[in-house]
């Protein structure tokens, strides 16, 4: 390992129609080079997006695919790696990200569900901690991401069941970067810390054309270097090993921006339904 090598990781990450594909991938590399500062150089970290696939957004399978990189980008290539669900991008001869597929779901409760690494079918019908222990066992990452109001009530108390099963089956939780500045934790992530539940900050950009900026901006990083042929499996060992420890990077949401994303994600819902 090099001495003072970084991994950057924001760990939720969508890509949509309305946003400039190139531009998106520049934002996500500056993005985590502005978190390590001037004394490490470019060879020095590693930026990692949990890239995962939703109803709106691009596809990972898009980005393996060469006819959708040569129409959608002109700057990026992506080079495959040994496994199916990782890629490296690379723009020139010193910008290197590292993308890994995840699909986001969401279960029978009304509560999503990020499945980072192998696709998983999961039966709609199956209970959140079941789905869980599928994901688990099918080699995925399974993250439970925070998001504004899904948490109360009925469904903040399947969240609560999931953290008393901790030394039954193993998952994280997530923190993303839509959540108001100024509002108090969560009490799941309170209880997540107390218990040595790993939360994976990330992202999560909306559908609007300016969330293009957001990718790599928020996120966690750790010590240590990647194998660039296996990242998918080389970073899942340092996540689940009890010893490492995340160093959460980035800004949560502005009032303005908060209110003027609940707004129009509400009108936009609204609209799709019509």
């Amino acid at each position: 390992m090099r001495q003072g090598a970084k991994i950057l990781v924001d760990a939720h990450v969508h890509m949509y129609p309305c946003f400039n594909f190139d531009v998106f991938m520049d934002n996500a590399y500056s993005n985590f080079r502005k978190q390590i500062g001037s004394d490490l150089g470019e060879k020095d970290f590693q930026g990692v997006l949990f890239y995962s696939d939703s109803d709106a957004g691009i596809k990972f399978s898009d980005l393996r695919n060469k006819d959708f990189e040569r129409s959608h980008f002109r700057n990026w290539k992506f080079i495959e790696t040994n496994e199916k669900r990782s890629i490296i991008a690379q723009s020139g001869t010193d910008k290197t990200l590292i993308l890994i597929g995840g699909q986001q779901i969401v279960t029978n409760a009304n509560i999503e569900l990020l499945v980072i690494g192998p696709e998983i079918n999961l039966p709609k019908d199956t209970q959140l901690l079941d789905q869980i222990k599928i994901v688990d066992r099918g080699g995925g990452i399974p993250i439970i991401p925070w998001g504004f109001g899904k948490w109360w009530g009925k469904r903040g108390k399947l969240v609560d069941q999931v953290i008393t099963k901790k030394e039954e089956i193993r998952f994280f939780l997530g923190d993303n970067s839509g959540r108001l500045k100024y509002m108090p934790l969560p009490k799941q992530f309170l209880r997540a810390e107390y218990e040595s539940i790993k939360i994976l900050p990330g992202s999560d950009s909306l559908p609007f054309k300016k969330e293009v900026r957001k990718p790599g901006s928020f996120g966690f990083f750790l010590d240590g270097t990647l194998d660039k042929n296996r990242p998918y499996n080389s970073l899942k060992r340092k996540l689940y090993d009890p010893s490492t420890r995340l160093r959460t990077y980035g800004d949560k949401e502005s009032l303005s921006n908060f209110i003027f994303n609940q707004l129009n994600m509400q009108i936009r819902k609204r609209l799709l339904k019509k």
